[in-house]
């Protein structure tokens, strides 16, 4: 059985971008993994 997100991507990036908003009420950016070959990690790691 198979699911489908759905979520609005950004309109102020060209890159594949989302907000979501955490448990914690906490929004978050995020940018969508297009199939590269190396996770990586571009903000701050007090988020």
């Amino acid at each position: 059985m198979s699911k489908i997100l759905s979520m609005q991507l950004s309109n102020k990036s060209t890159k594949p971008v989302f907000t979501t908003i955490t448990p914690a009420n906490k929004q978050i950016k995020c940018l969508f993994d297009t199939g590269v070959d190396m996770p990586v990690w571009c903000g701050s790691k007090d988020i």
